[in-house]
């Protein structure tokens, strides 16, 4: 099995990619090897460079260009509508809660831009079975993008590669959304 794998350098892209390697063929797409989801021509250049795999996994998000996600979402789709493929893309569980502006706006661009990815996902899986579209929405994860941020419990990256190695090779059934979350917590020290 060949999949794609965007952000697969760093964080949970890096997770995923160690976890996928000792089964599948993983190509990996970043900028550190000269791939970025920021322009059209950038996210061409992913998309023609996969047309082998059967799966393609979006995790890489940019800072720059918030919508490149989704953008990206659409164009492959576009490309592999009709084949049995399938497309999982990683969100984010704040999609699915509020949560107050603690650091500036920049947060919440972050929640709409992948609140529209999971839109856009939701819209493309009701045009055709395939490609299968699946939605994945992380927690918090403990990695090096998120140490900045101080609040909330963290995720295991590796609890969370075991879900999405369950997802790749799952048979019989079809995972549409995968969300995971965290039980409130009232003042960071007290899990209710």
């Amino acid at each position: 099995m060949k999949i794609a794998l965007t952000g697969h350098s760093k964080g949970i892209g890096a997770a995923v990619a160690e976890v996928l390697n000792d089964s599948c063929q993983v190509k990996g797409f970043s900028r550190s090897n000269g791939y970025s989801i920021n322009t059209q021509e950038g996210r061409r250049k992913i998309i023609e460079e996969s047309m082998d795999c059967d799966i393609f996994i979006s995790n890489a998000f940019s800072d720059e260009n918030p919508w490149a996600q989704t953008d990206l979402l659409i164009e492959l789709w576009e490309e592999w509508q009709g084949l049995e493929k399938r497309i999982i893309v990683f969100s984010s569980s704040s999609t699915h809660r509020w949560e107050p502006l603690k650091h500036g706006t920049r947060g919440l661009q972050y929640r709409t831009a992948k609140q529209s990815l999971e839109c856009a996902a939701e819209q493309l899986w009701n045009q055709s079975n395939w490609p299968l579209v699946t939605i994945v929405a992380p927690t918090l994860m403990d990695v090096e993008r998120t140490k900045h941020l101080n609040f909330g419990k963290r995720m295991n990256p590796d609890d969370f590669t075991q879900a999405i190695k369950n997802i790749v090779f799952e048979t019989g059934h079809q995972t549409r959304k995968l969300i995971f979350n965290f039980l409130p917590v009232e003042d960071g020290s007290k899990e209710n």
